[in-house]
């Protein structure tokens, strides 16, 4: 069964194309289907975004189509500072680079954070268009603690992960082996896993 899962970013795919092959799943990319059309994301509710893309992509592709938004939310920050599901347009209007990124994000930890520490959590949107009038969605959070000292490692796509804590193993989130980022999955993305595989078991 193909399945296009809506985006360019192959860390983001990787990150959700082995639990979908599980499923007997064929994943293709935006770019395997040669799409180059961008779905303006509206609303700084993931969940909404993730909808929006998987409804538009779906018309274009045809076949089921899941969309995946994220968005950051740090504690005891103003509002307006919040980057809710514009994590990579800091100044308003064009994504920016990973490492411009991780220098905008320092920067509030070492205004808000103490001790070069910031709490923060990651909310999930995640929509599945199998059709145009069956759409699925679903929201879930990821605890991060953000922290001035970066890392030297990077994850291509995935900036903040040098930045970030996670709190289960105590380790910046880009040096999680490939069996920490297992254990996490059962622990942190459960619901999710328990969606994808509700969602398709009957396709």
């Amino acid at each position: 069964m193909d399945v296009l899962f809506a985006t360019h970013n192959k860390s983001k795919l990787k990150h959700y194309k082995s639990e979908l092959e599980k499923l007997g799943i064929n994943v293709l990319s935006l770019d395997d289907l040669n799409i180059n059309y961008d779905v303006k994301e509206v609303s700084l509710n993931t969940r909404e975004n993730a909808i929006k893309k998987a409804t538009e992509y779906y018309q274009i592709a045809k076949i089921p189509t899941i969309a995946v938004d994220d968005g950051l939310f740090f504690e005891n920050i103003p509002d307006k500072l919040q980057p809710g599901a514009y994590v990579r347009r800091i100044d308003g209007k064009s994504a920016s680079t990973d490492e411009k990124l991780i220098e905008h994000y320092v920067d509030i930890v070492n205004q808000y954070g103490v001790d070069g520490k910031l709490n923060g959590k990651w909310v999930k949107g995640i929509a599945i268009a199998k059709s145009e009038n069956d759409i699925r969605s679903l929201s879930f959070d990821v605890e991060k603690i953000f922290v001035s000292e970066v890392s030297s490692k990077r994850n291509e796509g995935y900036p903040l992960d040098s930045m970030s804590i996670t709190p289960y193993f105590n380790k910046y989130t880009v040096d999680l082996t490939e069996e920490e980022n297992l254990i996490l999955k059962e622990k942190t993305n459960s619901k999710l896993i328990k969606f994808l595989r509700e969602s398709f078991k009957r396709i």
